[in-house]
């Protein structure tokens, strides 16, 4: 029997009237009530932690996982990523591919440039990434998310490798459909002129799976 209780500001999954403990001994919580219904039904259909057939009880079982250092190992490989951002690479033999990427990408290189004041610059030579730069505001804002914020906005990192889509999509200047789009344009400009591999495709479906399951999770919040 999985139910839910609020405690003081949590929000517990409980089994059998007993409050549910991830590995590192926290208990498993919930952001919202909505939540907490979502993965209470979850847990009875399935009686399972699946990344595909319960995304909401994984994702929230990943954040109350979490402690104070892996969160901070996590911001860390966030900012990491910033350095080599997928949408800042531009190719140095495909001017046509350059010009829509450039249409694609840049209000939100700029967007997010100026938010954080980092000074990103666009990369021709794929082997490089950004030199120094000063990510002391990016720190204080992924410090500032809760868990289960930092954990969508990593995942989202993981297959897009870009933190700038990630944040985009995380405040809301474009859905998840447009997203799907965005992190895929490159290979579907290839696929179109060149057609597209076999493993590609799983890559695609897998990809396609992981942000239908990160939107139910978004929309939980």
């Amino acid at each position: 029997m999985y139910e839910y209780k609020k405690l003081k500001d949590k929000i517990l999954i409980l089994k059998n009237n007993k409050e549910l403990l991830t590995p590192n001994k926290n208990f498993l919580c919930a952001s919202t009530t909505k939540m907490a219904k979502s993965i209470v039904n979850e847990l009875k259909k399935f009686e399972c932690l699946d990344q595909y057939k319960t995304p909401v009880s994984f994702l929230a079982f990943f954040s109350s996982n979490l402690i104070e250092t892996d969160k901070n190992m996590i911001i860390k490989k966030i900012i990491e990523e910033v350095f080599f951002d997928n949408i800042l690479y531009r190719s140095n033999k495909n001017e046509e591919l350059n010009t829509l990427m450039n249409k694609k990408f840049n209000k939100y290189i700029t967007k997010f440039r100026c938010i954080f004041q980092i000074d990103l610059i666009l990369i021709e030579d794929l082997v490089s990434g950004q030199q120094k730069l000063k990510t002391d505001n990016l720190y204080y804002y992924l410090k500032g998310l809760d868990n289960f914020q930092i954990t969508l906005f990593y995942k989202l990192m993981q297959i897009s490798k870009s933190v700038i889509l990630s944040y985009s999509l995380m405040n809301r200047m474009f859905g998840f459909l447009k997203f799907k789009r965005l992190i895929n344009f490159e290979n579907d400009f290839q696929s179109r002129k060149w057609g597209i591999t076999a493993e590609q495709k799983v890559i695609n479906l897998e990809i396609q799976k992981n942000i239908k399951n990160f939107s139910i999770f978004f929309n939980n919040f």
